[in-house]
């Protein structure tokens, strides 16, 4: 690759799919220790699990796979609630790690959102390259992209060819 920014697989983690009215919701994150937050496109975390706020009532919890079977366990006595679903959607997500100063060159390549204008620590579902997909922008320059898995090949050669056309500096 020619250019500054590494594209890389992320490791397979546990994602759980959680959606819901506000009490509902409410009680999932007390399971986790965690206060809601009704500001979407945001991310907080406590011990056990990082949140990504996709909606006003869709969330993704997200762990290391270690934990799937621990966070499913915590979910299950809650599973009977009509207003609640969660749904182990760890096989659905593949990880892509898009990072260093020319990451947003790159990206601009693959998605119409607007990422110089997207704050750090910011989540959001958008198309990348014409698929359904989330970004979340994890660090100063360092996004991860999540995409159904069997597409995840496409979208990660897709992401090196755009590498490969930014020039090395701007």
């Amino acid at each position: 690759m020619n250019c500054a920014t590494d594209i890389s697989l992320l490791e397979q983690g546990a994602v759980f799919d959680v959606r819901g009215n506000s009490t509902a919701l409410g009680i999932v994150f007390e399971l986790f220790g965690l206060r809601q937050t009704r500001q979407m496109n945001t991310v907080f975390e406590s011990q056990r699990v990082k949140v990504l706020v996709i909606g006003p009532r869709n969330y993704l919890l997200q762990s290391t796979l270690d934990n799937e079977v621990e966070i499913d366990k915590t979910l299950k006595p809650i599973g009977g609630n009509p207003n609640l679903s969660c749904t182990n959607v760890s096989d659905m997500y593949q990880g892509i790690e898009v990072s260093g100063p020319q990451a947003l060159e790159v990206l601009a390549q693959a998605t119409s959102l607007n990422l110089h204008k997207f704050p750090l620590g910011s989540v959001t579902a958008t198309e990348i390259f014409c698929l359904r997909g989330i970004v979340l922008h994890e660090r100063l320059d360092k996004y991860h992209l999540y995409i159904d898995r069997s597409y995840a090949e496409y979208v990660f050669k897709r992401l090196l060819k755009c590498g490969d056309a930014v020039p090395n500096s701007i």
